[in-house]
């Protein structure tokens, strides 16, 4: 199947795909010394596969800045992938049939955006806005789903001021 420490998952109903981040972690369950760490990809299938199933494809390798890809988003107006990079404090942008080594669209990424290991995304449809939840500072963030780079959010949920430890949000 090509899992590997699976975290997230995407659909895209339309073109009747399922897509899943994975770590890079395995090892054959009771099976000492089978661990090993591969490089974290992105794998899609057929939504209504079932049992090992081969990925249609995958996307993996240094030019797509994978570290430790958490929960994904699918935008089905535009098609777009959204990746919450935990590792990395970034959102990656693919598009549904990237596959290999490839750079993502585009990434929000930088310090104006608030963004701090995302371990969820969510998009709004209605009013075409991407949600970020963030661990490492305790917040949500919210963003154009167009937003690129160093973007300010458009709006911040938070139970403190920045400069100020938050307790009420633990693990968004």
């Amino acid at each position: 199947t090509g899992l590997e420490d699976p975290h997230g998952i995407a659909l895209d109903p339309k073109n009747g795909v399922i897509y899943v981040s994975n770590h890079g972690n395995y090892n054959e369950r009771q099976k000492p010394g089978t661990g090993r760490f591969d490089a974290p990809s992105i794998t899609a299938y057929p939504i209504k596969g079932n049992g090992d199933v081969a990925p249609l494809r995958t996307i993996e390798g240094p030019k797509t800045r994978l570290n430790w890809p958490a929960a994904m988003a699918f935008d089905p107006v535009n098609g777009d992938l959204f990746v919450g990079n935990d590792v990395d404090d970034s959102i990656l942008v693919f598009g549904p049939d990237d596959k290999g080594d490839v750079a993502p669209k585009r990434l929000i990424k930088g310090p104006k955006t608030g963004i701090k290991n995302p371990t969820g995304v969510y998009i709004d449809e209605k009013n075409r806005e991407l949600w970020v939840a963030n661990m490492g500072n305790h917040s949500a963030t919210v963003y154009p789903l167009s937003a690129s780079g160093n973007t300010v959010p458009l709006r911040t949920i938070r139970s403190a001021p920045a400069e100020k430890l938050a307790l009420a949000i633990g693990n968004p």
